[in-house]
């Protein structure tokens, strides 16, 4: 994760009552020596204080990260937005980084 902040509108969008936004600037680089994907939407987040999870990107924004493949040694950056209760803690952000199985990166952002 490059960098992330909270937001009470983004692009076009605001978020539903008792929520802001969580907007993630995201590099994500291909380590390994194999092909691998990658996608937005395998982002989620949990909130540390109250133990609200939130698994949806909510808006569709200029330079989202969208998916695809990465070759080794490739890499690719974009924007992904959260909606998160605005009170509580701080927040974990997971990124799952295979579709299936073990894999995860997990960063904190406070408030």
């Amino acid at each position: 994760m490059s960098s992330a902040f909270f937001t009470y509108e983004y692009g076009f969008s605001t978020p539903k009552g008792g929520y802001v936004f969580l907007v993630i600037e995201a590099t994500i680089t291909n380590a390994d020596d194999d092909e691998h994907g990658y996608a937005g939407n395998r982002f989620s987040a949990k909130d540390l204080e109250t133990e609200a999870e939130f698994d949806d990107t909510v808006t569709l924004t200029d330079g989202g990260l969208g998916s695809g493949e990465l070759s080794p040694g490739e890499y690719v950056y974009g924007i992904v937005v959260l909606e998160v209760q605005e009170t509580g803690g701080p927040i974990r952000v997971k990124y799952d980084a295979k579709s299936v199985g073990e894999g995860e990166v997990y960063w904190v952002v406070d408030r």
